[in-house]
């Protein structure tokens, strides 16, 4: 398969996982406060939302991303190298690929232990809407300018 087309499905898996987790992020901060709310429906709904757009947008965003990585005709050396066309620039996004990834799994831990035991923590969820958009503003940024390089 042609680079453009793995590119291609990154972006998309980028814009299903980031979106996700931004609507799901600030859904799970509101649906903490609610008291009065079907509060098994909107568990119901961060569930789904979660396993049907945010996991698979990962998923497509780490696999795409890996097939552009080895399927580079230059090697994977081409973007590993420090003094590279990439330099510093592709090693920072990885590091912030991985934190991201990492807050991901404690939203879904905190979301799961919310929806188990109904006690939530607002600011939680707010620090991890937060810390993915600098995260992905980051990342954006430095691959757009290659500032490192």
């Amino acid at each position: 398969m042609h680079s453009s087309w793995f590119l291609a499905f990154h972006i998309i898996g980028i814009i299903m996982w980031m979106g996700g987790l931004f609507g799901l992020t600030m859904h799970a901060a509101i649906h903490t406060k609610l008291k009065d709310a079907p509060l098994d429906e909107m568990a119901g709904y961060e569930t789904k939302s979660y396993f049907m757009g945010a996991l698979p947008g990962m998923i497509l965003t780490v696999g795409a991303g890996l097939a552009l990585l080895f399927g580079n005709p230059a090697g994977v050396g081409y973007f590993l190298k420090a003094d590279g066309i990439y330099g510093t620039t592709f090693h920072v996004k990885l590091l912030l690929v991985v934190i991201l990834i990492v807050i991901d799994q404690v939203f879904l831990y905190k979301m799961r232990t919310f929806h188990k035991n109904g006690v939530g923590n607002r600011k939680a969820f707010m620090a991890m809407h937060g810390s993915i958009g600098l995260c992905f503003i980051i990342i954006v940024i430095l691959m757009m300018t290659r500032v490192l390089a």
